[in-house]
């Protein structure tokens, strides 16, 4: 392994990762966000390292910032910055962003925590699809006449998940027709295998 890298291990039982954690060094790294480095902690659940720590606590008691308190939270959580899919979230509650000083006894300054969080992903994979799509017809000097049925084949939940979040993902599924057929998929798999090695 080089200089910084970052591995990931699943273990069969636990009884191999009690193993492996007596085996490895104690590191400090934890501590800076009230994860205690213990070889005890390092088996705790979740929840019992949240209890452990005591650190809503300290936040109350203004021990602690912000940051520190919602990356104690990430870090509790099991987020990382290694893995861009488990990245720490830091939610945004504060609206006024203008204002010398900030009211917090206004409700105005706050964000409407009762639109449901769930309709954002669902709009900005449309608003992407749109671009993508607008890009792609620019690209391709072709105007399609019908976006609307290539919307709902495109956007629809069965047809991929994370759809709409790359504008590449409109152009490729256009663009890559017949990628399945045999004689096709494998002139394909042999050029991607063929480029990735440089020859």
């Amino acid at each position: 392994m080089g200089f910084w890298a970052s591995v990931f291990f699943a273990f069969a039982d636990t009884a191999t990762v009690r193993r492996v954690v007596k085996a490895l060094p104690r590191v400090g790294v934890g501590i800076k966000y009230g994860i205690p480095q213990t070889r005890r902690a390092s088996l705790m659940s979740p929840r019992q390292l949240f209890r452990a720590a005591n650190m809503t606590q300290k936040w109350q008691r203004r021990e602690i910032s912000n940051f520190e308190y919602l990356m104690f939270l990430n870090t509790v959580a099991g987020r990382t910055y290694n893995d861009l899919n488990q990245y720490p979230v830091f939610p945004w509650v504060v609206t006024n962003y203008e204002s010398v000083e900030l009211d917090l006894s206004q409700p105005s300054n706050y964000r409407d925590l009762s639109k449901h969080a769930l309709l954002m992903p669902v709009l900005v994979c449309h608003l992407r699809f749109h671009r993508s799509v607008a890009m792609l017809q620019q690209n391709i000097g072709y105007e399609f006449k019908d976006k609307y049925l290539l919307q709902l084949a495109l956007t629809h939940p069965s047809f991929r998940e994370n759809f709409g979040t790359n504008p590449d993902h409109v152009r490729n599924s256009l663009t890559n027709c017949g990628v399945r057929q045999p004689e096709y998929g494998d002139r394909r798999v042999l050029h991607m295998n063929t480029r990735k090695r440089g020859m």
